[in-house]
């Protein structure tokens, strides 16, 4: 088969994969606001009202910031059928189950992961609220930062799973090997 032949492949692939993102991140941002005022709800660490939000302008980046990642998130599977697909074609046996595997692996890793950052960051805020209230100072909590952080820490550790998975994946098919490490590595 031509290289055009596989280019053509490649460009429908990420059309398909780019309009189905942008079409769930319309669908996200239909329903954002109720989705980040449960989030608020559940990151809210105070008895009475503390939370504000101190610049509206703001609202709006986190609106949609949340609504690209819950976008990215959700196309995932699509995302590694197309990978996989475009790819098993010059894969033998043994690549192409490992392949899947870290396809499916990675999904499972990020969902879980964007999942227990929740968590992990609601124990950070009371952490902190406590320490608030043990100095004495009155609790005043900006709604967008706390959203901020938790969206930035997802990210962050999405970005971590899909380095050192295919740090992984390039150990597993010889193109990381101990003679080139040090190519790899930041300076």
């Amino acid at each position: 088969t031509s290289i055009q032949y596989h280019l053509d492949e490649l460009t429908l692939r990420i059309t398909i994969v780019f309009i189905s993102m942008l079409i769930c991140i319309g669908l996200w941002s239909l329903y954002i606001d109720e989705i980040l005022s449960k989030l608020v709800d559940f990151f809210s660490v105070c008895v009475t009202f503390c939370l504000n939000i101190y610049d509206p302008t703001q609202w709006s980046r986190i609106r949609w910031f949340s609504s690209i990642l819950l976008g990215a998130i959700s196309i995932l599977p699509l995302l590694s059928y197309h990978m996989y697909q475009f790819a098993k074609i010059g894969l033998l046996p043994k690549e192409k189950k490992l392949l899947r595997t870290w396809l499916t692996w990675t999904c499972i890793a990020i969902l879980g992961s964007t999942i227990c950052s929740l968590f992990f960051v609601r124990t950070i805020f009371e952490h902190g609220h406590r320490l608030h209230i043990g100095y004495g100072l009155v609790p005043k909590y900006d709604v967008v930062e706390m959203l901020n952080v938790w969206v930035n820490t997802s990210m962050f550790i999405l970005l971590m799973i899909l380095t050192y998975s295919t740090f992984w994946l390039m150990h597993i098919f010889g193109l990381l090997t101990s003679e080139n490490k040090n190519l790899w590595t930041f300076r």
